[in-house]
């Protein structure tokens, strides 16, 4: 199979309400031999105000963001999702992409009308090169150079690849990116062939959840705040109302008395910290090996917490009473009514699926009726923005007066009012501040930024 390695550079970093001002991709082959490569850029949407510090990072000017040369952001999309379609099926990578690239590229695809969920379907995969360099860091420490900043190990891209041979003169642009991920995948794949090996199995979704359901207990590797920590988990079931999550004892918790206690208190027990249920999303490269495989965890026997793993597996009982609990501790689901924040709230319909292709092929002065046919109120307010976009006087006067209150209010609500994207008064804020202490290159890139959002201001 074909690998494809990818990165994006934003607006900003809300993975719902900033947008992919640059896209780059390299595809390979099975050794990571490059085949060909891809790059566009886009222009910037008109309701999306971008974060000063995220211009300041990428060196894009505000100028840049509004060249009306450049492709829309809906243009962009439909030539990201016919390239990588050319490229399917493959597997999908990059640095930090299953949380932050990707979404970001799902998000594009959803708002522009294309079927979000291209990496993983239809016989493509996915696994992080990132996942991969933190799991080295406990597997095998000699493989790579870890940069270590306040006695903390540090995983930034641009200074882990300068740290391991690669010259990352221009890092934050999303074709240098890429290239660097593809020498870290190289020297993971080298160097630690048993790690790279399982985020290669296990980026199969099927291989992951069989794994980790049929193992009688599984080491699991995760990290938080760049420090990577490790489980002896034994399986408990899948979460009801995700089948790409399942639960996972943490062995070397007790669960003793459990049953006596009341369900509130049950759920209380697993919400609290140390976790003894483990939530693991196998759609999600979970990096994993047999605890049959060790010799000794943690100072644990691990005979003894397989014992453990099979008490609790016998105990019907329990093992529903810790799923049920644990389905409620992490079953937190945030409600909105922006349409931005529903792209997880059902797959669209086929008869939308399909519209969806209509929309795209027909001259802007059909696309109003066809937006009309949308069964999902969803797609029929993200496409009646595209028109507004791209050919607003096909829109009858009231959806154009509509729409023009809606970038108005994406610009200029409240910020009394905790709207969750960047208003340009927010925008402002975080442009004085940088100010204070920024480097003389991002000066102008903070000057230009303020004229245009002044600008923007009306009267």
């Amino acid at each position: 199979m074909a690998f494809v390695f990818y990165d994006t550079e934003t607006t900003g970093t809300d993975k719902q309400f900033d947008q992919i001002l640059q896209f780059a991709a390299i595809r390979t082959d099975e050794n990571l031999v490059e085949l060909e490569r891809f790059e566009c850029r886009c222009r910037i949407r008109p309701y999306v105000t971008p974060a000063p510090g995220a211009l300041c990072v990428t060196g894009v000017p505000i100028q840049q963001c509004l060249d009306a040369s450049l492709p829309s952001n809906y243009e962009m999309t439909g030539e990201i999702y016919d390239r990588l379609s050319t490229w399917s099926p493959s597997m999908f990578l990059g640095w930090n992409s299953l949380e932050f690239d990707e979404e970001l590229v799902r998000q594009n695809f959803y708002v522009n009308l294309y079927p979000a969920y291209l990496t993983n379907t239809n016989g493509n995969s996915r696994t992080d090169v990132l996942k991969v360099a933190q799991a080295c860091a406990v597997e095998r420490a000699d493989a790579i150079e870890i940069p270590v900043l306040g006695g903390k190990p540090k995983f930034k891209l641009d200074l882990l690849a300068p740290l391991n041979g690669f010259p990352h003169n221009n890092a934050h642009d999303a074709l240098a990116d890429v290239e660097a991920t593809i020498h870290m995948a190289r020297l993971l794949r080298d160097r630690a062939p048993q790690t790279w090996g399982k985020a290669m199995r296990f980026a199969q979704k099927a291989a992951a959840k069989n794994f980790l359901e049929t193992e009688p207990g599984v080491v699991l590797t995760e990290v938080y705040f760049n420090r990577p920590y490790q489980y002896a988990v034994g399986y408990l079931g899948q979460e009801p109302r995700s089948p790409c999550a399942h639960f996972a004892l943490d062995l070397t918790q007790s669960v003793d008395g459990f049953l006596d206690l009341a369900p509130s208190r049950r759920v209380a027990r697993l919400s609290s910290s140390p976790r003894v249920v483990r939530r693991v999303k196998v759609n999600k490269t979970p990096l994993m090996e047999s605890l049959l495989d060790v010799d000794d965890f943690q100072g644990h026997d691990p005979e003894a917490l397989l014992a453990n793993a099979e008490a609790v597996l016998a105990n019907d009982d329990l093992r529903e009473a810790l799923v049920s609990a644990a389905s409620q501790a992490y079953s937190a689901h945030y409600v909105s009514d922006q349409v931005e924040q529903m792209i997880y709230d059902g797959f669209p319909l086929d008869d939308d699926k399909n519209r969806f292709a209509l929309f795209h092929a027909a001259p802007w002065h059909d696309r109003p009726a066809i937006v009309e046919t949308f069964t999902d109120q969803r797609f029929r307010e993200l496409g009646f923005r595209l028109i507004h976009e791209h050919a607003p006087n096909e829109l009858s006067g009231d959806a154009r007066a509509t729409m023009e209150r809606f970038v108005e209010l994406r610009r200029f609500s409240d910020s009394a009012s905790n709207q969750p994207w960047r208003t340009v008064a927010a925008a402002l804020r975080e442009l004085a501040d940088l100010r204070i202490s920024a480097a003389p290159h991002n000066v102008a890139i903070l000057d230009g930024l303020e004229r245009e959002l002044r600008r923007w201001i009306p009267g």
